[in-house]
């Protein structure tokens, strides 16, 4: 009986191929489901198109419910998305789902969200929002240069008014 325990415990049920063997060679019909198509997606497809909200609401999901009987861990699964897309998992670490919705899943708004959060200097952070801000290699207009920048300021709750000047320092 130990030796029967043995081999069912090292070898029929240690791998998922030798699982589905025996289930297979005992008249069991073996399916492949997965869990959203979200996950088919990034697996099946490298360039596949999928929105932030849609990969954030299956991080969320994954993170929060618990399989009964699954062969893949939720927890496999979040890391498949949070190597393809890491904005997924700081977001969902960091600001947390209330904040996201608030946000609207909006990828540009998540991102200053996350740099205002940073202990970095003030100076390293009004930077950092220029960048992702402003376009590069194109004219803007002086009172729109000012407009985004302002809001930038208030955003960080910087106390200065702002002046198309201040991107020359």
């Amino acid at each position: 009986m130990d030796i029967v325990n043995f081999k069912i415990c090292r070898h029929i049920y240690r791998t998922y191929v030798n699982l589905a063997d025996e289930l297979k060679r005992n008249g069991y019909i073996i399916t492949k489901h997965t869990f959203s198509d979200i996950i088919e997606k990034i697996e099946n497809k490298a360039n596949a198109r999928v929105t932030f909200k849609e990969l954030f609401d299956e991080y969320h999901r994954l993170k929060i419910t618990k399989p009964f009987f699954s062969l893949v861990s939720h927890e496999d699964l979040c890391a498949q998305i949070a190597f393809k897309y890491p904005l997924v998992k700081q977001a969902y670490d960091e600001l947390g789902t209330d904040k996201v919705q608030a946000l609207k899943y909006h990828v540009g708004n998540i991102r200053r969200a996350l740099t205002k959060r940073q202990p970095a200097p003030t100076e390293y952070k009004i930077v950092k929002m220029i960048n992702t801000t402003f376009q590069k290699q194109t004219p803007i207009a002086r009172s729109k240069i000012k407009d985004m920048l302002q809001r930038i300021y208030d955003d960080l709750g910087v106390q200065r008014t702002a002046k198309a000047s201040d991107l020359a320092k």
